[in-house]
């Protein structure tokens, strides 16, 4: 580190502010991924009496919707548990019952907040396949790799 700039006062509160700039924007981007988890967890649950009128229950429903969107079936219990577990309005509102503040984070949510996964459930992770034409990596399940040519 340059010394000279470092005795100056106004390099220190640059660096401060830089600090400070960093903090709160990764909070906010932390506190907007789990506003999308907790809004998709409403969504779901706000279409109970249909799902109930098509006799789809409980896990079937999770893993419809989770097949539907290509996504991890803990994934979407995990959003529907969180949404259950803090129901309100808003989720501004929701976020007044969690202790953590803006020190959130999806993770902290799933281990410290949300119930084990259903009957001994291991988490789904989605797995990556290396495209024979190009070489480049796609999701397993996607029909397209990341260069846009069909699987």
């Amino acid at each position: 580190m340059n010394n000279s700039l470092a005795r100056h006062d106004w390099y220190q509160v640059l660096l401060d502010d830089l600090t400070a700039i960093a903090v709160e924007s990764v909070a906010a981007s932390n506190l907007a991924y789990i506003e999308g988890k907790w809004l998709f967890g409403q969504r779901i649950a706000q279409e109970n009496e249909n799902f109930k009128r098509e006799k789809i229950y409980g896990k079937k429903i999770v893993a419809t919707v989770a097949e539907s969107l290509k996504r991890s079936s803990s994934d979407i219990w995990r959003c529907l548990q969180f949404y259950k577990k803090y129901p309100a309005p808003t989720f501004s509102q929701a976020c007044g019952y969690l202790p953590e503040g803006k020190n959130l984070t999806w993770n902290k949510i799933i281990t410290q907040y949300l119930p084990a996964l259903p009957n001994g459930e291991k988490e789904e992770r989605p797995r990556l396949v290396k495209c024979k034409k190009c070489g480049g990596w796609y999701l397993e399940g996607d029909n397209l790799c990341h260069c846009q040519h069909k699987l």
